[in-house]
């Protein structure tokens, strides 16, 4: 990582390669697996984001997109270089600024 971080400011990745699964889905088989069962089934369902995990790069996920027929949102994941949360932090807020989704409620909502 740092190398590729020595040549470039940001790295842009999905944040999962699907749709997110059902609520209830992902930890369904977790009593059926060992450690290493589980992390390989951390790195299946979420590849691009544990690796930003596991170096302790910087990284950031935005709700840039949405998907059509749910109404989920499509996270856009963004990964800095070592120490330069900075960047990912002047990022969000250009994107925020620009695309806003405060009013982008999904049919189940914790919220009010």
């Amino acid at each position: 990582m740092g190398r590729f971080f020595s040549n470039y400011d940001i790295l842009l990745t999905p944040t999962l390669p699907e749709l997110p699964l059902p609520i209830g889905e992902y930890h369904k088989r977790q009593e059926m697996v060992d450690g290493f069962g589980w992390i390989n089934h951390v790195f299946q369902h979420s590849p691009y984001t544990a690796r930003f995990n596991v170096t302790g790069t910087p990284a950031m996920s935005m709700p840039l997109s949405y998907d059509q027929k749910s109404g989920s949102p499509i996270g856009i994941q963004f990964a800095a270089g070592f120490g330069r949360k900075d960047l990912l932090f002047r990022l969000a807020g250009q994107l925020e600024k620009a695309l806003s989704w405060i009013e982008r409620k999904l049919k189940v909502w914790a919220g009010n």
